[in-house]
């Protein structure tokens, strides 16, 4: 070995040591799903992790997928699943107890909330689509759902999506989609669960809801069903 080659040698190996902890990390990019609450387009609201209750997913050919929901600070949850691609996610977010005054809504205890002369409370039951699949074109028995009928993927910017809404597993009449202000149209499922909303572009968010009022309180069932049309 000539003394060049010595040099490099070493070189080399002094310059291996330096970079062995660098060598032993990957960098790549993926895509995430994140779980988040709040009005698109503002700023996130921050929520518990235990607000989010029986995270499921299936595959594009409909098996279930594991996975499991890793906090990201305060306003995100990322949905892990390291062994395969979500078709679909779907996940039960329980709300808060409110007292509602004249001025605002302030979150209470239960027991503050029940002693008040109005509160709320209730939880959303989420189905996420990624891609279709035809088993999502049917109930899966979760507390309230809105179920699409067709792919909502294939639907046209302008079209209407038909929908039909469970409560337990069994179709339910009076389910609103719609309505937040005055003079937004409303859609109310009829007496077989079936509605038909409109879409536009980009992300689609579309909540109904059905309240149980007892007195001043309110209980909120509230279905989400989310997806992208491109």
């Amino acid at each position: 070995m000539t003394l060049i080659s010595r040099i490099l040698s070493v070189s080399l190996l002094s310059w291996a040591m330096v970079f062995m902890p660098l060598w032993a990390h990957d960098a790549w990019a993926d895509r995430v799903i994140l779980i988040h609450f709040g009005e698109p387009g503002e700023a996130l609201d921050a929520y518990q992790p235990d607000q989010i209750r029986d995270l499921s997913a299936i595959t594009a050919d409909g098996q279930p997928l594991a996975v499991s929901g890793k906090p990201v600070g305060e306003q995100a949850i990322v949905v892990d699943s390291p062994t395969g691609e979500p078709a679909a996610v779907f996940f039960t977010m329980a709300l808060p107890h409110y007292i509602i005054t004249a001025d605002d809504w302030k979150k209470a205890s239960k027991e503050d909330a029940l002693k008040a002369e109005k509160s709320w409370t209730g939880s959303y039951t989420v189905t996420s689509i990624f891609a279709w699949q035809p088993s999502l074109a049917q109930s899966r028995n979760r507390h309230v759902e809105l179920v699409p009928l067709v792919d909502p993927l294939s639907v046209r910017p302008g079209g209407k999506l038909a929908l039909r809404a469970y409560r337990d597993g069994k179709p339910v009449a009076g389910l609103t989609v719609g309505g937040h202000e005055d003079n937004s149209p409303k859609y109310v499922s009829d007496t077989e669960g079936h509605l038909a909303v409109p879409l536009t572009t980009g992300r689609q968010i579309i909540l109904g809801s059905i309240d149980e009022v007892d007195g001043g309180h309110t209980v909120g069932h509230l279905a989400v069903l989310s997806f992208t049309l491109r």
